[in-house]
């Protein structure tokens, strides 16, 4: 099982994506839904969107796992991920998806 992310415009056209066996990994650490209440709630077995008003606590949300996962082995990951959430706001009805499998 392994989660993707991508960054799809509307009609479902992907913009970008991001494949790594370590999301599922992220994901399972973020177990506080108190200090992580966007990605405390995504689904490894579905889809998760955020829209572009969403993806701003996404953000702020990986930026602060960044810090708090400073181990070199999800570094990498995290800042793929930034990145990708920072293409939602940049074009009108762009979305973030996780997506489970």
């Amino acid at each position: 099982m392994s989660v993707s992310v991508l960054v799809c415009e509307y009609g479902g056209a992907v913009m970008s994506r991001c494949v790594r066996q370590n999301i599922n990994e992220f994901l399972r650490r973020l177990d506080s839904r108190k200090e992580y209440p966007m990605l405390g709630y995504v689904d490894l077995y579905g889809d998760t969107i955020f829209n572009s008003r969403q993806v701003g606590v996404v953000l702020e949300e990986l930026r602060s796992a960044s810090r708090s996962f400073e181990d070199g082995e999800m570094t990498p990951m995290i800042q793929e991920l930034i990145e990708l959430a920072e293409l939602v706001p940049l074009r009108p009805h762009r979305k973030l998806i996780f997506s489970g499998d």
